[in-house]
């Protein structure tokens, strides 16, 4: 018996495959690179706003306890005629103002703020983020422009050497730093928020530390 002849090898061209194509070249911002390197991005942010919040949160505490101690001393100190603390009412105000605008951040992110969303519930999921998306617009507006107001009065206060009109002639731009830095915390606050909405995981991140 005759073998048979070899099959001469096939002549079909073979097309090469290249095992780790370059997908950085002429991809668009929003390829699997460029999201995953946004959401990293905003998860960051995400954390360094938070701690921010944390600490401002903390700072609102104290004030509080210091309100809390000069305006039961003054009025126990009245009540019984043993002593008197000047320039209660004073610290008392300052006080409360650090309270308000120092906890202005994580009281928005852990979504203590009055909503009123009567209009909102009546749309479909995608109007309704829109109209989320533009709410937090305006209010980072809002509060960018609030933060840049404040921080002018404390640099003109301090410029002038403008003191406190009570007893004890405080230079006005230290109570008025609360103001400035309560805002500013505030306003990355929401451009954090806003930006982890927008690469979608606010959401999930919220929810892994408890917030949400």
């Amino acid at each position: 018996m005759h073998e048979p002849l070899a099959q001469p090898p096939s002549k079909e061209p073979r097309i090469p495959v290249d095992p780790e194509p370059d997908v950085g070249v002429d991809r668009p911002l929003g390829g699997t690179r460029g999201a995953a390197g946004l959401a990293a991005a905003a998860r960051a942010l995400l954390a360094f706003s938070g701690f921010c919040s944390t600490v401002a949160l903390v700072a609102a505490g104290a004030a509080l306890l210091v309100m809390l101690f000069y305006v039961t001393g003054s009025v126990l100190g009245r009540y019984t005629g043993w002593w008197e603390l000047l320039g209660a009412d004073e610290l008392g105000g300052y006080a409360m103002a650090a309270l308000f605008f120092l906890g202005l951040a994580h009281t928005f992110r852990s979504g203590a703020f009055i909503r009123v969303t009567i209009v909102q519930r009546k749309l479909s999921p995608m109007p309704r983020s829109a109209s989320e998306n533009l709410l937090y617009l305006v209010a980072l507006a809002y509060a960018v422009i609030l933060a840049w107001y404040f921080w002018q009065l404390i640099l003109q206060s301090r410029d002038f050497g403008t003191t406190s009109i009570g007893v004890l002639a405080w230079p006005i731009w230290l109570p008025q730093l609360s103001l400035g830095i309560g805002t500013g915390i505030f306003a990355l606050q929401i451009f954090s928020l806003l930006l982890g909405r927008l690469v979608g995981v606010v959401h999930g991140w919220l929810g892994e530390h408890g917030v949400a």
